[in-house]
């Protein structure tokens, strides 16, 4: 006997919310987000405690990802963020890691930017802190310890 639609929309919801849930334990777990919680109220994304990220978790079909996109987008700017996503299970797979993260490229690629930056300044301190250092150890060597400051 084949199943009813109500029984096919029950089935996708416990799968759904199956889903939000492993990937909130996994952004607590293995990600570094220790506040990462699902959330069931509508309109402010499927998970919270992500910094300033509207995440949105999919068990859908490739062909409707789009919708979950404007979806997230949508919850996003009801809670005034500009960087939103949807996480879509990878079919087969029960790791939240071997799933996909689709955003459009107007959020992507402005967080690349924000990345090399980062990691530019990151790297910018590190070598100005090491010249800085070697300079002190120089004049202590050389016994000129004078504070010029």
């Amino acid at each position: 006997m084949p199943r009813t639609p109500q029984q096919i929309g029950a089935s996708n919801r416990r799968n759904g919310k199956g889903w939000q849930l492993e990937c909130a334990d996994d952004l607590r777990t293995n990600r570094g987000f220790p506040h990462a919680a699902y959330e069931l109220r509508n309109g402010v994304s499927d998970i919270l405690g992500t910094w300033d990220v509207a995440v949105e978790c999919t068990v859908t079909t490739w062909d409707k990802i789009w919708i979950k996109v404007d979806q997230a987008e949508r919850d996003a700017r009801r809670r005034g963020l500009d960087i939103w996503c949807v996480w879509k299970k990878r079919r087969g797979k029960a790791d939240p890691g071997e799933g996909a993260i689709v955003m459009p490229a107007k959020v992507f690629w402005p967080l690349m930017a924000d990345l090399e930056a980062y990691q530019r300044a990151e790297a910018n301190y590190h070598l100005d802190w090491e010249k800085a250092f070697a300079a002190g150890f120089k004049a202590a060597k050389e016994g000129d310890t004078r504070d010029t400051a």
